[in-house]
């Protein structure tokens, strides 16, 4: 240890909760053998175990699979309004523009559509506090909403507008959220904000004026409670939780009763969940799930496809998927604002996942020079014939495994990487730039191939 070291450590003072976690910890050990001690063993394990806890249901895939719509409603723009900056709210989906970018799909022959709309409230994808229902009003009137999920219902399309209930992105006067009496407290009592990216509004924190304070658990009932009051009104029949499903916060106040450890807070989150999904009788979307949530959701989306990356790793591995596939409907990122949108749709057939677009009505400029001009690629009409395109090649190429559970998944070469269903049928994806024979059949470069189940069960296994 170094002098700089030394003198860091003699300054740092440790800080811990006023009381003892009031939780048990609980660890489980299953011991695999022959065949199943590999990590596809592991998947199909902890699945069973799922199903057997009652935490996974058999999928109905029997209409194919669905195509996952993210349309953006409205985002916030800081602009100048008589020499002062000022935020105001762009439209860039609005309702009747959603419905019809809706039409124009399933007129060329997308059936099976699951749409989540973002930035719907006020304020748009930095929406107001979600205690009631408040509908951004450039994006039309709340008879509009009505009339969209109206629409989307009697057409069979899912619906779930997006709501984040964890992280509070306005304090506005009069909105019942007060930060110091509120937001969330870390270690050291400050108020707690998100940092990092945004997978929702694709923002990367990095300043307290964009950083959402996080919502304190003890506030999540009666926030969760009073906007599905309200949310009942317009017979919606599913949500959106932006947050909910995959974040879990401690409130380290320096009260005991007030204080909320991390056992506590996911005791919190798991009864919103079951509230909205058993009680309100709301079908939800999440944006990624952890383990508690997924019993709750009806489709996943923003599913990890990568690993920590830690030196101690030396392959990423699809666990999350293999142990959802046939039970819950998930997709990854959306395919166009992928870095490489190829590499996207190739993890998208190896993982079994849902197609997933993002997408408005707006062009692009409109969000130029803003702080989503990230999200640049997104004009639904410069993607259509895309979006109708890969679904057609993914429906197709899943049609032969329906929703069948997937039961192995292997490296066969470097870059190249077999997923086997129950049923025997298998896609094997080449993520390299050069052809590869796999048992007399040719996987071209950055392409694939689907392997009906007699060709799977009667290749060599060290071939296929």
């Amino acid at each position: 240890m170094d002098s700089r070291t030394a003198n860091a450590t003699r300054n740092q003072v440790n800080v811990y909760q006023p009381r003892k976690p009031a939780s048990d910890i609980v660890v489980r050990y299953a011991f695999l053998h022959g065949e199943d001690s590999d990590y596809s063993g592991m998947a199909r394990y902890y699945q069973k175990y799922l199903v057997k806890t009652g935490e996974l249901d058999r999928l109905d895939m029997s209409g194919g699979v669905p195509l996952v719509l993210d349309l953006v409603g409205a985002i916030d723009v800081r602009t100048p309004v008589l020499g002062a900056p000022r935020d105001i709210v762009v439209p860039l989906t609005t309702f009747r523009q959603a419905a019809s970018i809706v039409d124009e799909l399933v007129d060329s022959g997308i059936a099976r559509i699951d749409v989540r709309y973002s930035g719907w409230m006020k304020g748009g994808l930095r929406h107001v506090l979600p205690s009631g229902v408040a509908v951004e009003r450039s994006l039309g009137t709340k008879r509009d909403l009505e009339d969209l999920a109206d629409k989307l219902s009697s057409m069979g399309i899912g619906f779930y507008p997006d709501v984040s209930f964890l992280r509070v992105y306005r304090d506005t006067w009069f909105d019942g959220f007060t930060w110091l009496r509120d937001a969330a407290r870390m270690l050291n009592r400050s108020a707690s904000r998100v940092s990092g990216y945004d997978t929702v509004t694709g923002e990367l924190l990095t300043d307290l004026i964009s950083s959402p304070y996080v919502l304190s658990a003890r506030r999540l009932g009666d926030l969760v409670t009073s906007f599905a009051r309200e949310y009942a009104r317009y017979s919606i029949p599913g949500l959106s939780l932006r947050d909910m499903a995959s974040q879990v916060d401690s409130d380290f106040r320096t009260d005991e009763d007030l204080l909320i450890d991390r056992a506590q807070s996911l005791k919190i989150v798991e009864e919103q969940l079951r509230y909205l999904s058993d009680d309100v009788g709301l079908g939800l979307m999440a944006s990624g799930a952890n383990d508690y949530a997924i019993k709750y959701c009806d489709i996943v989306t923003d599913v990890p496809t990568g690993s920590s990356g830690y030196q101690i790793l030396d392959e990423t591995v699809p666990f999350f998927q293999m142990v959802l596939h046939g039970y819950v409907a998930y997709a990854l990122e959306p395919a166009n604002l992928a870095v490489d949108p190829v590499q996207a749709v190739l993890r998208t057939i190896e993982t079994g996942a849902s197609p997933y677009f993002r997408v408005m009505y707006a062009d692009g400029s409109t969000i130029k020079s803003t702080r989503y001009d990230h999200l640049y690629s997104m004009n639904f009409h410069e993607w259509k014939d895309d979006i109708i395109e890969l679904y057609r090649e993914l429906n197709e190429v899943f049609s032969a495994a329906g929703g069948h559970r997937i039961v192995q998944h292997r490296r066969i070469l470097e870059g190249v990487y077999q997923t086997i269903y129950e049923n025997g049928a298998s896609t094997v994806v080449n993520y390299t730039e050069h052809s590869v024979d796999i048992g007399g059949h040719e996987v071209r470069g950055c392409g694939y191939i689907v392997l009906p189940a007699e060709v799977t069960q009667s290749g060599d296994p060290e071939a296929l």
